[in-house]
């Protein structure tokens, strides 16, 4: 019998992608085996809580409440006076931390060395996959030697939102115990070099995440399935014959909601009389950036909105991929966002904000429009509405280069193959 690679992940545990990337490798390969230390579902995922693909759910912090109060001292006490603890503690003050507070926070890191030491480093992993390289999702590989091999991925909003020196520092430090470090996009990789470091480029891959295709095979299914369509229209009253603008793709305030509603006044009544705007706030739900997007809404009276703000399964994503005509998607950053790849895989137009890193895209022949400005996003909203009017904006050949691109038979690949030459090595 082939020995089995053991992989622990660790780090953010969201589910709807670690589901996909882990299982995806699972059907291809069954010589690995996944534990997770927390896995965590988005509000109303019940998709993804039903198909986890880790054999253990470890939680480590649960062994914190089992330790007395006298020997977290006394663990925190043996571990202050050593060099790495030392250098920690002083750093703190550097930033204007309390003495109070840096003792605390080495406290904490010494906690995570004991978990580390006694419950992972102990558990005959083959491999650490550290996901969303933050400061707190990155604390225990500050305590890893050479007794296990260790992946980092970046996600996108870890790379491109998280800068500060302290931040910095930290992920800095741990990233020197990484073997290899991955990110989605070229652009990524040169953003995380300049960030961290040029020492680090050799450890270094470029290797896009393994996509769930639920919602892919949905959109397949339904496709030319007008009926459904129309019923889910009606559903959410979408009227037919008005085009079905999606502002954004989650109710995170980085998706810049506010700018694009501000520069869609500006529409002339005649193309703001033929649209309808939705706003799918499902997740990342805060309550008074809600009320900022509500306020925004009704002092625009003369622009159609929906809100919608129930988690949708991957039939209901479907259809709302299928039915709208056209996504603006312009957050802060963002590496490959799977809603706007699901929009130009159901044949519709995307526009993204020019400053996003999607080159990669363009490179592999997956057409989408582009603005640099949200002062020039309503020019190039007309235009791109002229261009299917026209039915000059049929992107038939996103589906097929999606497919080639995106698809796990594609990356579960790479992801397979990295995984096998790292505990061979």
């Amino acid at each position: 019998m082939e020995n089995k690679t053991n992989v622990l992940v660790l780090g953010i545990g969201q589910s709807n992608f670690l589901n996909a990337l882990y299982g995806e490798i699972l059907k291809r390969d069954n010589t690995f085996n996944f534990s997770i230390d927390v896995l965590a579902h988005l509000p109303n995922d019940n998709h993804n809580e039903t198909n986890t693909v880790f054999t253990e759910s470890l939680n480590f912090d649960k062994h914190l409440s089992e330790i007395s109060w006298w020997k977290k001292n006394w663990i925190f006490c043996k571990a202050i006076v050593r060099v790495f603890f030392l250098e920690i503690f002083f750093f703190e003050l550097s930033q204007k931390k309390s003495v109070l507070k840096a003792l605390r926070f080495c406290k904490r890191l010494a906690l995570k060395e004991y978990i580390y030491k006694n419950y992972i480093s102990t558990g005959s992993f083959d491999v650490l996959h550290f996901h969303f390289c933050t400061r707190s999702n990155l604390e225990y590989l500050h305590f890893v030697k050479k007794e296990v091999k260790v992946i980092c991925s970046f996600w996108g909003s870890d790379l491109w939102r998280v800068s500060n020196i302290r931040d910095n520092f930290y992920v800095s430090k741990a990233l020197n115990n990484a073997d290899v470090i991955t990110v989605q996009t070229p652009e990524m990789a040169l953003a995380l070099k300049a960030k961290y470091g040029n020492h680090l480029s050799n450890k270094v891959k470029d290797l896009r995440f393994t996509i769930s295709v639920a919602n892919y095979e949905a959109i397949n299914f339904f496709r030319n399935n007008v009926q459904a369509l129309e019923e889910f229209k009606l559903k959410y009253q979408l009227v037919e014959g008005k085009l079905i603008i999606q502002l954004g793709h989650n109710a995170f305030q980085e998706n810049n909601h506010l700018k694009m509603i501000e520069a869609l006044r500006s529409l002339p009544k005649s193309y703001k009389n033929k649209m309808i705007f939705i706003l799918h706030l499902s997740y990342g739900r805060k309550v008074q950036y809600l009320a900022d997007i509500k306020n925004a809404v009704i002092e625009s009276p003369d622009l159609e909105f929906r809100i919608l703000d129930e988690f949708m399964n991957p039939i209901e994503i479907s259809k709302l991929r299928l039915v709208t005509d056209i996504m603006i998607h312009a957050p802060i950053s963002d590496a490959l966002s799977g809603t706007m790849t699901e929009v130009l895989y159901a044949g519709n137009t995307v526009i993204a904000g020019g400053w996003l890193p999607f080159g990669i895209l363009r490179r592999n022949e997956i057409q989408f429009e582009e603005f640099e400005e949200f002062e020039n996003l309503v020019p190039k909203l007309i235009q791109t509405i002229e261009k299917i009017e026209l039915n000059f904006d049929k992107k038939i050949g996103n589906k097929k280069h999606i497919e080639s691109f995106l698809f796990p038979n594609r990356t579960s690949a790479d992801w397979i193959e990295l995984l096998k030459n790292l505990n061979n090595e």
